[in-house]
């Protein structure tokens, strides 16, 4: 059985690219904001990988609840009705951007003529003008929950969260609104993980998703085993004490536990455990996002 771990935006970015061998920390120091690191080979993947089943494994069972305290750690669109009689609105607003240029996704967004909504597990679309002759002219079930969704020009793409036997994660669907009466759905994109926020610049979409990586259970049951002769503390005390008395159980703890994680992640596949995509457009199977 496999248990759901966050999995950090760090090891997604193993896509991004670097021109030069330029060690991490003076890049570090050259660019003082915040930047993604890519893995080098696999092998940095597992170690990375090593360290975080490690730290997960001291804070599950060295801290005050013996449970999960790592979350602590790491932590509208309206029609301008301003215009009058049959002709169009001369001005609408749209997605209160916080960037010229940069779209941001909304549940609502509008053309001026169209209101478009993304709701629970429906798009709608509605015809705003004139006001008095507005009118809901079509509707689409969604198979998720809508997250949001973008507009341009006669494409809609809405992004919702769905959860189904052989998919749990976030479904892009491309919908064609030439007919604005008759939506008609042209493909479907399918990625592990939950959106945390898109954008849009021209043509291009933008998604961040968080991916929950599912360990083996092994990395959850070496946290109480008791052949490692793992270290015991002190519940009787408190206070300071029993700080310390964290403190010091933690380090021994992980002098025992570091060679024998690094062993166990080094026998993983971890392309298997990284995030998975289909394209309708593709191969319509899922496959790996990223190599190691």
């Amino acid at each position: 059985m496999s248990k759901p771990f966050l999995l950090t935006s760090l090891l997604l970015s193993l896509v991004a690219c670097r021109s030069d061998n330029t060690d991490d920390t003076d890049l570090l120091v050259e660019n003082p904001d915040p930047i993604l690191l890519p893995f080098q080979n696999c092998g940095e993947t597992q170690d990375y990988l090593a360290e975080i089943v490690l730290n997960q494994a001291l804070s599950y069972r060295y801290s005050y609840y013996g449970g999960w305290d790592m979350a602590a750690e790491d932590s509208e669109a309206v029609a301008d009705n301003s215009g009058g009689g049959e002709s169009a609105p001369t001005d609408y607003t749209t997605t209160n951007n916080q960037e010229e240029g940069v779209d941001e996704i909304d549940l609502v967004k509008t053309d001026g003529q169209y209101i478009y909504i993304a709701q629970d597990r429906a798009l709608h679309i509605v015809d705003s003008w004139p006001v008095e002759d507005a009118e809901k002219v079509a509707s689409v079930d969604l198979e998720g929950w809508a997250q949001g969704l973008f507009l341009h020009g006669d494409q809609i793409v809405v992004a919702q969260q769905v959860y189904d036997n052989d998919f749990y994660g976030t479904q892009y669907t491309f919908f064609d609104v030439s007919d604005r009466e008759n939506p008609v759905e042209v493909r479907t994109i399918d990625i592990e993980g939950y959106q945390a926020d898109a954008r849009m610049i021209g043509q291009d979409m933008y998604f961040v998703l968080n991916h929950w990586l599912s360990l083996p259970s092994e990395a959850w049951d070496i946290m109480w085993d008791d052949s490692l002769g793992l270290p015991e503390v002190d519940w009787n005390l408190s206070g300071e004490e029993l700080e310390a008395d964290l403190d010091a159980k933690r380090e021994q703890a992980r002098q025992i536990l570091e060679p024998v994680i690094e062993t166990m992640v080094a026998n993983w596949n971890v392309d298997e455990m990284l995030p998975q995509w289909r394209d309708s457009a593709g191969s319509g199977q899922f496959e790996p996002m990223y190599d190691c």
